[in-house]
């Protein structure tokens, strides 16, 4: 986080520096049933508002080593519990590779990247 220790250093409170850089998305749709067919995450801040239960309820983080960003805001608005997928080769918490991560309706997750290795950290009441 040396960005932030430097944004902290020039006088932007350190409250508000990680969020500098992020990019949002309200009102995305989930899409698939599986890893290869969710719904890609792009932004840093995701809101899903549209899914259907068994049709369309998936979405994927990036690929864990090709993205500057270390935090994604996630949530779920879309009247379906959805499941998050890491990119192929990836995982979250200590599930398998691939496996996904179910968010109940009407919650978010905060997904952190870890610094080293392949792995996304979930952070969220229910994680």
């Amino acid at each position: 986080m040396a960005l932030v220790s430097d944004l902290v250093q020039i006088g932007i409170p350190a409250r508000q520096a990680p969020f500098l850089g992020q990019t949002v998305a309200a009102g995305t749709a989930l899409a698939g049933v599986d890893q290869a067919t969710a719904a890609e995450i792009t932004y840093t801040i995701t809101r899903f508002v549209t899914g259907t239960a068994g049709v369309a309820f998936c979405a994927r983080m990036p690929l864990q080593g090709t993205v500057p960003q270390s935090t994604y805001y996630i949530r779920n608005d879309s009247g379906v519990a959805m499941t998050l997928f890491p990119a192929v080769g990836n995982y979250i918490n200590a599930m398998a590779v691939n496996a996904g991560l179910v968010i109940p309706v009407n919650t978010g997750v905060v997904i952190v990247k870890e610094e080293i290795g392949i792995r996304w950290i979930a952070l969220g009441s229910a994680y």
